[in-house]
């Protein structure tokens, strides 16, 4: 027992307590050893190739953390990466969701290797350089996409990012 409380955030609601869940705690249906992959992102700040099945679909991209997930789009927001059709009243719009989109951030802990971090259940997986991949072997083009889905509706992964071969 620990008298540490846990972390809620809105996309992973759980009541207060002094006891911290096992790793093997998680919402139904979901892989233990993805969510240890996932909390080594969210905790530790390890990022590492993946690919994951999607209801059928083959998705591909480098795992991080929610925290990094929500501060790399408030820097695209920032360098206008992301358009809008409003014309000159969109700088502003875009720095404001900039803002709104980095303090999500915050639901995720900082950084801190020295620090024991408490398990908490996963809901989300955020992924970087997010790809798709079709039945044909054809690979999305990408520029730094990012890819957010529910840890429940993963059917299966592989380590380890799929890339163009050549062959």
């Amino acid at each position: 027992m620990t008298d540490e409380k846990l972390i809620s955030a809105p996309d992973n609601p759980q009541p207060e307590t002094t006891e911290s869940p096992s790793l093997f705690d998680q919402p139904e249906g979901s892989d233990w050893f993805l969510v240890f992959l996932i909390s080594y992102a969210d905790n530790y700040g390890i990022e590492q190739g993946i690919a994951l099945t999607v209801g059928g679909s083959l998705i591909t991209g480098t795992l991080i953390s929610g925290r990094t997930y929500f501060e790399e789009i408030a820097k695209a927001l920032e360098r206008g990466k992301c358009q809008s059709k409003n014309g000159d009243d969109s700088a502003d719009l875009l720095k404001t969701m900039a803002e709104s989109y980095g303090q999500f951030s915050q639901f995720y802990p900082k950084l801190e290797l020295t620090e024991e971090h408490p398990v908490r259940q996963m809901r989300y997986v955020h992924l970087r350089n997010a790809r798709v991949v079709s039945p044909t072997g054809h690979i999305s083009p990408s520029d730094s996409v990012l890819w957010r889905g529910k840890l429940a509706n993963v059917d299966g992964f592989m380590l380890g990012e799929i890339t163009v071969g050549n062959s």
